[in-house]
């Protein structure tokens, strides 16, 4: 009786029709859990997007979030998700200079990439080829003597800058200054008061360990841009572009 039984489902196994009816079950199945994992109606915040909100919170909070609080977050979720959604629906992102400025500021970001912090003789090197940059940080000690006009102005500035300067005797003598030697009296140079004879007695120029912080953000916004730029210029390889002819 056991052969007979045997016998009839390995029959029953090899029966084209039975293959034919199981692989349109799977494929039915397969189709309707797609449809469901696909349908636009449907919403589902899981345990992942419950754990990163718990995160946000933690972070913005310095605490762990109770039981009705994070609801609270759970439900503005779900009401920022239904209102984005419906918001595609009716098409509201199209044709919006905000919501294209917006994505397309968001794709820079991107683009920008995580960046690694320079090593310290990279970071001066950087600091180095970009010096003429913080030429303003620097400070003179200088003299003046009237050779001709009025006698306005100091006689002496302590640890001024250029911007200092410039107020006191006008820019032309501002640029002279960074240009003479320390301790000897120059040419006779022309201010809107007249021609003053100058003299530097000291220079303080910043140190690179002075200005580091300030350096290593100049360099992470320069880098910023390079990598935007590489990207928008990878972009741009990609399409056809047709623009009109300027006026």
């Amino acid at each position: 009786m056991k052969e007979k039984s045997t016998s009839a489902w390995s029959r029953l196994c090899a029966e084209p029709l039975l293959h034919f009816l199981l692989a349109g079950a799977l494929l039915f199945g397969l189709h309707a859990w797609l449809q469901a994992w696909r349908d636009p109606q449907r919403i589902a915040i899981d345990a992942q997007d419950l754990e990163r909100l718990r995160a946000m919170a933690r972070k913005q909070w310095g605490r762990e979030p109770d039981a009705a609080q994070l609801d609270g977050l759970l439900q503005a979720q779900l009401r920022e998700e239904l209102l984005y959604r419906e918001a595609l629906a009716q098409g509201l992102d199209r044709d919006d200079v905000v919501i294209r400025r917006r994505l397309a500021q968001k794709m820079e970001f991107l683009a920008q990439g995580d960046l690694q912090a320079p090593g310290e003789a990279r970071l001066r090197a950087w600091y180095d080829a970009h010096a003429q940059r913080y030429a303003d940080a620097t400070r003179w000690t200088l003299e003046q003597r009237v050779v001709d006009g009025r006698v306005l102005g100091p006689a002496r500035l302590d640890q001024a800058d250029a911007a200092r300067i410039t107020a006191e005797f006008g820019a032309a003598v501002a640029a002279r200054v960074a240009t003479l030697t320390p301790g000897a009296w120059s040419e006779p140079i022309a201010s809107p008061l007249g021609r003053h004879s100058l003299r530097v007695s000291a220079v303080q120029a910043p140190s690179f360990e002075a200005l580091r912080e300030q350096v290593l953000r100049d360099w992470a916004e320069a880098s910023q841009r390079e990598a935007r730029d590489a990207a928008y210029a990878r972009l741009r390889e990609r399409y056809r572009i047709s623009l009109p002819a300027l006026p």
